[in-house]
C-alpha cells in the first residue's frame, strides 16, 4: 500500500535517481584521488636541505647537505642541475664566493658552479666511467658563515634532472627548505621544512656540450631551459600548479556531493 501522494511517490523516486548519481560521481572523484596522489608522488625525485642544527651563532661556519630521494630514478638519475637560493644574503653568505659547492660520491663530478646574489647554481654528474648502483643520497655540501642575527632560508629556486639516455627531458621533482636561525648563542635539532613544491621541469632543452664523443665526461653543460618558477621559495609552503587545482575541486566536489545529500535528507523528512 503507497502511503505516499503521487507527488510524494514521484518526487521520492528523483531524490533517489539523484542521491545514485552523486554516489556513482563521489566514488569516481575518490577513485581518482586514490589513484592519482600515489602514482604522482611515485614518480617524482626528492630534494631535501638538512643541516646539523637550525641555530647558530653570528662567526659560525656550518655545512648544509643537499640531498636527493632518486626514488624510480635511483639507477638512472645522472644528471642535476640546481639553484640553491638564500632568502636574505645579510644573515648567512657562502664562506668560499667563487666554488662554494663541494661534490659528494655520488655526483662527484662538478659541471659547472656559480654564485650569483642569492643564488647559487650548481651542475653535478656521475661518474660515467663508474656510475653508482643507487643515486640517492648526498649531492654535496655548501658551508656558509653566519653573519648577523635572524632568520633565514635555503631553499631550491630551480631543479633540472635528467636520466640516462634522456638528456632531453627533466624528470618531475619536489623540493623542501631549510630555516636557520641566527642568534648569539644557542643550538636546536635541524629539520627540514616540506615544502611540497613540484617542480615541472617539463618543455626544456638540456645539451652536454665538450670535446670528444663523450660529451658525459667533459664536465661542460649548457642549458637552453627556461628557468621554472615558484620552486621551492619558503618553507611549509603549499602544494602547487595542477594539484592544487585538483585538490580545490575535490573538495568543492565533496562539499556539494554531502550538501545535496542533506538537502534531499530534509526534504524526504518533510
Amino acid at each position: 500500500m503507497n502511503i505516499y501522494p503521487s507527488g510524494k511517490t514521484a518526487e521520492h523516486s528523483v531524490s533517489n535517481g539523484v542521491k545514485r548519481v552523486l554516489d556513482i560521481v563521489f566514488g569516481v572523484l575518490l577513485g581518482v584521488a586514490l589513484t592519482y596522489f600515489p602514482a604522482h608522488a611515485a614518480d617524482t625525485a626528492n630534494f631535501s636541505i638538512t643541516a646539523d642544527k637550525t641555530s647558530f651563532a653570528v662567526g659560525d661556519e656550518f655545512p648544509v647537505t643537499f640531498s636527493v630521494d632518486a626514488g624510480p630514478f635511483a639507477s638512472t638519475l645522472n644528471i642535476i642541475d640546481f639553484t640553491v637560493k638564500l632568502s636574505d644574503t645579510s644573515f648567512i653568505k657562502s664562506k668560499d664566493m667563487t666554488n662554494p659547492f663541494v661534490a659528494g660520491s655520488i655526483f662527484p663530478n662538478i659541471g659547472s658552479q656559480s654564485v650569483n646574489g642569492d643564488s647559487t647554481n650548481i651542475v653535478a654528474y656521475i661518474n660515467p666511467q663508474n656510475p653508482p648502483a643507487n643515486r640517492s643520497g648526498a649531492i654535496g655540501t655548501i658551508t656558509y658563515k653566519a653573519l648577523k642575527a635572524g632568520k633565514v632560508t635555503i631553499s631550491y629556486s630551480d631543479i633540472k634532472a635528467a636520466i640516462k639516455g634522456d638528456d632531453t627531458n627533466y624528470q618531475k621533482t619536489s623540493a623542501s627548505s631549510l630555516v636557520l636561525d641566527i642568534t648569539n648563542a644557542g643550538a636546536a635539532a635541524a629539520t627540514s621544512d616540506d615544502a611540497g613544491t613540484f617542480i615541472d621541469a617539463s618543455n626544456t632543452t638540456y645539451k652536454l656540450s665538450g670535446s670528444g664523443t663523450n660529451a658525459s665526461q667533459a664536465g661542460a653543460k649548457t642549458s637552453t631551459a627556461t628557468s621554472q618558477s615558484g620552486a621551492a621559495a619558503s618553507a611549509k609552503s603549499t602544494t602547487s600548479g595542477p594539484e592544487l587545482i585538483f585538490v580545490i575541486v575535490l573538495a568543492g566536489a565533496v562539499g556539494i556531493y554531502f550538501g545535496i545529500r542533506y538537502y534531499i535528507f530534509r526534504a524526504r523528512r518533510i
